[in-house]
């Protein structure tokens, strides 16, 4: 980043067992999503985030203290307008247009990125063009009913469309998760309404109550093909 004495940690902070959910700077409502997503996410970008990483759409850069201490050089390109600090930006770059950086990358990460892109297929065209032959991509995105900037989200794309974008841009899947099953799903849209002062406690305590049920487990087995949160797709650019 250009300016790291302006960086703050905002959505996950490097506690005694590890990285975890930054819970005084996040959104009440999104409490629970969280906590599902961040689990899933940081052992991904552990194993495939390496060497030059080029972070797509970076805002605010909350992965930036995890992702420096696992790659040799971090680049964040982001639209000025979009993020709350364009200091923090090596690039100001409009995603919404076609766009061109000097450099290819080992790895690029575009995390919950893609809702808020107009053209995911000329994201995915500059995202594979800027990455190099047998590096990864590892993009996360939301699959769900809650609009986190609705004037500014356009996609919430399924797997078998993750796959597709991957086919058509030199892309080979190699891993792609979802997170969240039906019960998952219930305990969001709880924790969207219960979701500050003593709803926020009450949601704490009735989550932590469920979960110990039979009932948590096995509705997230039984629909987790069909009942999502959000995928996280790991691709390797093709020769």
């Amino acid at each position: 980043m250009k300016h790291p004495e302006h960086w703050r940690p905002t959505l996950i902070v490097n506690g005694p067992d590890g990285y975890v959910v930054n819970e005084k700077a996040i959104y009440g409502g999104s409490w629970h999503m969280l906590h599902c997503q961040i689990p899933t996410y940081l052992p991904i970008f552990r194993s495939y985030l390496r060497g030059r990483l080029l972070d797509v759409g970076c805002g605010l850069l909350p992965y930036h203290a995890l992702c420096a201490s696992i790659v040799d050089d971090y680049y964040g390109i982001d639209h000025p307008d979009k993020t709350q600090d364009a200091r923090l930006l090596d690039e100001a770059v409009d995603l919404n247009r076609p766009w061109q950086l000097k450099d290819t990358y080992d790895s690029v990460l575009c995390s919950d990125v893609l809702a808020h892109v107009q053209d995911p297929f000329q994201l995915f065209a500059c995202m594979s063009a800027h990455l190099k032959v047998g590096g990864h991509l590892v993009l996360t995105t939301p699959f769900n009913y809650w609009m986190s900037a609705p004037q500014h989200e356009y996609f919430h794309p399924t797997a078998q469309a993750l796959r597709m974008l991957c086919d058509r841009h030199q892309l080979e899947v190699v891993e792609l998760k979802s997170y969240g099953g039906y019960a998952d799903i219930q305990l969001d849209l709880l924790n969207k309404r219960w979701h500050s002062g003593w709803w926020l406690k009450m949601f704490k305590v009735f989550k932590t109550l469920f979960i110990k049920t039979p009932f948590y487990a096995r509705w997230n087995k039984k629909y987790d093909v069909n009942w999502s949160l959000g995928y996280i797709l790991v691709a390797r650019k093709k020769t």
